[in-house]
């Protein structure tokens, strides 16, 4: 129910100011364009839609806590571009799967405006050798 929640909150900003759909939405910015998203489901949902969901949900999760929301004009007018295409061709179950040969994926933040889901060691996040502000990695079980 809280992906559920994730996905429609998310997915129903548009990036202008002051618009909404009709059933309800909130205005808050920025808005999240996960480039890839489409490629991705229809790969990973051909074995496990729910897993799927799940992920996308998880990065949407992470982009928030980057870009938290915010009511203000110039933030609902702004949309930022979420790159997946590292993941765009693998299943929720590969991508779980990633801890058991030491590796995880995290949102990196470009810019402003851009952030990518990449692969990394975890000695890499054992070891600090990332910027706490930069990158955050999910923890959630799929």
């Amino acid at each position: 129910a809280e992906d559920r929640q994730v996905l429609s909150a998310e997915m129903s900003l548009t990036g202008i100011a002051g618009q909404q759909y009709r059933r309800g939405g909130s205005l808050v910015g920025p808005a999240f364009l996960v480039y890839y998203s489409p490629a991705f489901l229809r790969t990973a949902s051909a074995t496990d839609a729910g897993g799927a969901l799940r992920v996308l949900a998880e990065v949407y999760r992470q982009a928030r806590a980057m870009w938290p929301a915010s009511a203000s004009s110039a933030d609902q007018d702004k949309t930022v571009t979420i790159r997946i295409d590292q993941i765009k061709d693998r299943t929720a179950e590969a991508i779980a799967a990633g801890h058991a040969w030491g590796e995880v994926w995290l949102l990196c933040k470009r810019n402003e405006l851009e952030a990518v889901v990449e692969m990394s060691p975890l000695e890499d996040i054992a070891l600090g050798s990332f910027t706490s502000s930069e990158f955050y990695l999910s923890t959630r079980p799929l």
